[in-house]
Parts: structure tokens; C-alpha cells; sequence
């Protein structure tokens, strides 16, 4: 088992940084999330977050030769969504007023900033996680990866979308004119936005991203007769979701995947 020095998480805020601090300080881990708008203390603590504009992975990297570097990120249109909800009735905060230009601005300093990470770390892809937060089961995922014990964190700062609020449909509407200007056809963009690097790089690194890092198919076969048929119903109509997602990220036919999904759907009767 690798023991780790630090932990770097290095995706930008409103993709469950807190969280992933809270996650950490549960299981004993001294964490810091935000330093008041400077570098992390690094000597200080082990683990980090919410910190991508005043610290320097690579240089991090090179300072800590042990450290895990622990990419966060979530679907496109979500993580757009939230920086503009964050605090939206604040006109002193960063993310007010939305606007396209601003919300353009973010796309491509995220495409931008993700690249750079993902080619940086190609020579030493063991040192680097990509965590998708738009997983339900990420916290397991990334406990079982950490070792970690604890792992009853509930997410806090959520604020659910509602399209009643005139500020909420604002934005809701300047996300999907940006997107659409921009030709993103993957609104639930994970990584970045070219397919065949999307397939480079989710099968370099460790991740929770694909199907089959995630679904025991086997274990799915035992246990889901024994639901309702209102259970089954929804657990198959997960899979599906979760099946197109992996095809439209990696833009190929994952034939492996779907044959076991046949079979799967085969031996059940809904």
C-alpha cells in the first residue's frame, strides 16, 4: 500500500472541495481548505484544497516527490451553474454579475487549466486521481482509494437550482447561450472537451469516471432480483445513464461494456 505525505487537491471550487477537506479532517487527516487568498501552509498540515489560484502544482509536485495530487472536477454545465450561484445575492463576490463573457472565461480557463494538469502528470500518472464529484458513489470511491474509515460526510453549501428565481433562470440561461455559442455538444463535460484526449487520459489515470471502474456486474446480477420492480426500474435506467456517458466521453462503441449490460438486462425481468 502507497503511504502518501500530502494530499493536493487541485480542482477548482464548487466541485466538493470542502467536502473533500471535511473527508479528510474526519479521518484525522490535518487539512487545510483556503488560506485567505495566499499559499497553502503546506509545511503545516497534509492535505489541501480550494487553493488553484495562489499555489503551484508543479512546484508542489517537485517539493513533495510523495504527494498525491487529487483532480476534482464535475459536469460542465453543473460546475458553471454553482460558481454563479455561489452567493449570487453578494454583488461584491467574484461570480456576480453572470455574464457570457465571464462565463466563457471560466470554460476556457478550466479546458486550459485540466490540460495542463493531465499532460504535466503523464510520466507519472500513479501520482495523480481524477475524481468526478458528479458520481453518488465518489466518496466511496475515494476512500477506498485513501483508506479511509470514515466516510459519512454529508455535502454542504448545496443550494438546489430553481427555476422559479429570476436570478437562478438568468443564469440557467446564460450557461446554455455560452455552451451553445461554444459548440459544446457534452454539456456534461467531465475533462475537456475533445473526445479522443478525454479517452487518452481516463485510461492513463486512476479515476471513477468510467463504467467499468465502478460497476461489479456480477454482483449487480445477484442481488437485483430481489428489489422492487419500481427499484429495478430505476437501478437499470442508472445504468443506461451511466453506459451513454461512458460512450459520449470516450466518443467510441465500448463493446465490452454493453455486452455485459445486455446480459445484465437478459436476467432481469422488470
Amino acid at each position: 500500500m502507497v503511504i502518501y505525505d500530502k494530499y493536493f487537491v487541485i480542482g477548482f471550487n464548487k466541485s466538493e472541495d470542502y467536502t473533500i477537506h471535511k473527508l479528510f479532517i474526519e479521518n484525522g487527516i490535518p487539512s487545510q481548505h483556503w488560506n485567505h487568498n495566499k499559499p497553502w501552509d503546506t509545511d503545516d498540515y497534509m492535505a489541501f484544497s480550494n487553493g488553484t489560484d495562489y499555489n503551484d502544482f508543479k512546484l508542489l509536485e517537485k517539493k513533495y516527490p510523495n504527494a498525491l495530487f487529487i483532480l476534482n472536477t464535475r459536469n460542465l454545465d453543473d460546475w458553471l451553474i454553482s460558481r454563479f450561484k455561489h452567493h449570487d445575492n453578494d454583488k461584491l463576490i467574484w461570480g456576480y454579475p453572470p455574464t457570457p463573457m465571464k462565463c466563457s472565461k471560466w470554460i476556457y480557463s478550466r479546458e486550459k487549466y485540466y490540460l495542463d494538469i493531465l499532460k504535466d502528470f503523464e510520466k507519472m500518472p500513479d501520482k495523480l486521481i481524477l475524481l468526478s464529484v458528479s458520481e453518488d458513489s465518489w466518496i466511496d470511491y475515494l476512500s477506498s482509494v485513501l483508506n479511509l474509515v470514515v466516510t459519512n460526510i454529508e455535502p454542504e453549501y448545496i443550494e438546489p437550482t430553481d427555476i422559479t428565481n429570476p436570478s437562478h433562470s438568468n443564469i440557467l440561461n446564460i450557461v446554455d447561450k455560452t455552451l451553445n455559442l461554444l459548440n459544446y455538444i457534452d454539456r456534461k463535460n467531465i475533462l475537456v472537451k475533445n473526445p479522443s484526449l478525454n479517452k487518452k487520459y481516463l485510461s492513463l489515470y486512476r479515476n471513477n469516471i468510467l463504467v467499468k471502474d465502478f460497476m461489479n456486474y456480477q454482483l449487480i446480477r445477484e442481488s437485483i432480483n430481489t428489489l422492487t420492480s419500481e427499484d429495478k426500474t430505476l437501478l437499470i435506467n442508472d445504468l443506461i445513464s451511466k453506459l451513454e456517458r461512458t460512450e459520449i466521453l470516450l466518443n467510441i462503441k465500448n463493446d465490452i461494456i454493453e455486452k455485459k449490460f445486455m446480459i445484465l438486462l437478459e436476467s432481469v425481468n422488470v
